[in-house]
């Protein structure tokens, strides 16, 4: 079995997996980190990171998370990060406050928080239709890896009420509008990026029958059509999951063009897990306001860099159907070491970005080499010059 694991990871290096520009490849400058690692006993924790890009400047960053227990019933919570050197030319810090909120526990099963908060919807990894935050802000782009964006995003001032009932939950999300533009001020909180305009979002989690696993949602705000939502999970055998979420609105295309009308975003997809910590898994991704393959072919010039501006302030594929593929082996070859690949495949250009790294984790630092590489026409989406990194984390 791990010669044929291994063999799949080494199958996908001459693919290419996820990238997108020059540009945007120098922003995705730091490594995949992996998520701070708390101690039970204490309420706050963090991560630094150093890292280098073959050919690049040495970068990192520092993360702290604080989540503490002010009297029975009431929490703080607050995470923030600082990069350092994240981009080549540009401020030497940004800094990015992700989450800074109360928690008040009303009741066994009624939870209200409020403040800055990063909420997650959907149950896809490379794309999440129902996430309609994901264009709240990334300040410093962290990794090609997308649930690392998720993770490092800036959160948004909102009110949320939670219901725990048996079997299921209700939420209730209320965001106002506090600033009309982002703010690239280095040690900004940044409202505008977040907070733009008033949104709402109301969710219920249903635990169906056997092993099935549903949300559905509804989403709008200022200026904003409805867009309903929904996302299932079920467990098949003991190994393998299906899953698939989409949603839909009344817009234009990110272009602006093609006239409003209803256009979909969907993701269906599978995983398999082994007995020896081997994960496989597969999406199939459609973005129904993006252009069409012919439009998209014909875009050059200034055209084409405010098409890729536009749809990286909306976080969302540059075109209309991906393939997504990921690996990830704990334990591989040796103890508390991780091997991960990982595949985009833009079905409109046939770019290809490809993402292999190897980690290897203590209980207080960790260790990793990467490599990446995009392949495709000089306009395509995926064109990131193939390259290696190295990255050092230290947790507290």
């Amino acid at each position: 079995m791990r010669r044929l694991s291994l063999g799949l990871l080494l199958a996908a290096m001459p693919w290419p997996v996820l990238a997108d520009t020059a540009a945007e490849l120098d922003a995705l400058a730091l490594a995949d980190g992996a998520v701070s690692q708390p101690q039970p006993d204490s309420p706050l924790h963090g991560q630094l990171q150093l890292s280098r890009w073959q050919g690049g400047h040495w970068q990192g960053f520092a993360s702290v998370r604080l989540d503490s227990v002010l009297q029975p019933g009431l929490r703080a919570v607050l995470a923030n990060r600082l990069d350092l050197r994240p981009l080549a030319g540009g401020p030497a810090q940004v800094n990015s406050l992700q989450e800074a909120y109360l928690s008040w526990q009303a009741s066994p099963g009624l939870a209200l928080d409020v403040g800055r908060i990063n909420p997650r919807s959907g149950v896809a990894r490379g794309f999440n239709p129902l996430d309609v935050w994901r264009d709240s802000g990334l300040r410093a782009a962290t990794s090609a890896d997308p649930a690392s964006a998720r993770d490092n995003r800036l959160g948004v001032v909102m009110l949320r009420a939670q219901q725990l009932y048996d079997g299921g939950s209700v939420s209730v999300l209320l965001a106002p509008a506090l600033a009309s533009a982002a703010n690239p001020a280095p040690w900004s909180p940044d409202w505008g990026s977040s907070n733009r305009r008033e949104r709402w979002q109301l969710q219920a989690s249903v635990a169906g029958s056997g092993s099935l696993r549903t949300q559905w949602l509804l989403a709008g705000g200022a200026g904003e059509a409805v867009q309903p939502g929904v996302a299932a999970s079920l467990l098949w055998g003991d190994a393998t999951t299906l899953y698939g979420e989409a949603s839909a609105s009344r817009s234009h295309d990110l272009a602006g063009g093609g006239g409003r009308r209803w256009r979909a975003l969907a993701v269906a997809g599978a995983s398999y897990t082994t007995a020896g910590k081997l994960t496989l898994a597969a999406e199939y991704h459609h973005h129904g306001r993006a252009l069409s393959s012919a439009a998209w072919g014909q875009l050059s010039g200034s055209a084409y860099g405010a098409y890729r501006q536009q749809a990286g302030q909306a976080a969302l594929p540059l075109t209309r159907q991906q393939l997504f593929f990921y690996a990830d082996w704990q334990d591989f070859l040796r103890p508390q070491l991780a091997a991960t690949a990982l595949l985009r495949h833009d079905l409109a250009d046939h770019s290809r970005f490809t993402r292999l790294s190897l980690r290897q984790q203590s209980d207080r630092s960790a260790l990793a080499l990467s490599h990446e590489r995009g392949r495709g026409r000089p306009l395509g989406h995926f064109t990131t010059p193939a390259r290696w990194q190295l990255a050092a984390d230290w947790y507290f």
